[in-house]
């Protein structure tokens, strides 16, 4: 069992999820107008949103690599500052839960919301370790 400030919070990533999805499809009409106003008025919102500090660059072609919903879950999805040292059994859990099979923890709500899959290992877990972890390959 984990500390409720090692869990992913999806509760916050549910409640801003569709806005960052506006929010990113402002960002691609503006790139496809070449309206580079609209282009920093998106990523203005979605910094505020999610309390993150991305850039246009950080924006540009994303679709070559995720759809918008899972770029909007992405950055929706707060990684927790390092909050001190984490247990044996808190290590454990979070290794467990890297190397389950299959999705783990994706609310029904955000299924609601169109989002078509969610990578808590990649996304959370993987973070949460490199935070409070140094290693060579990291």
């Amino acid at each position: 069992m984990l500390r409720p400030e090692l869990e992913p919070n999806l509760s916050f990533v549910e409640n801003i999820f569709l806005e960052v999805v506006a929010a990113i499809s402002l960002f691609d009409i503006g790139f496809d107008d070449h309206d580079k106003q609209k282009m920093q008025e998106a990523v203005s919102q979605i910094n505020f949103l999610t309390n993150g500090t991305i850039s246009e660059e950080d924006l540009y072609e994303y679709w070559a690599a995720e759809d918008i919903k899972s770029l909007a879950f992405r950055l929706s999805l707060p990684i927790p500052d390092s909050v001190g040292d984490l247990s044996r059994n808190e290590l454990l859990e979070i290794i467990a839960r890297i190397r389950a099979d299959g999705v783990n923890g994706v609310s029904e709500k955000l299924v609601q919301m169109g989002l078509p899959f969610c990578d808590l290992k990649s996304e959370f877990y993987i973070p949460l370790l490199e935070r409070h972890y140094s290693h060579p390959a990291i």
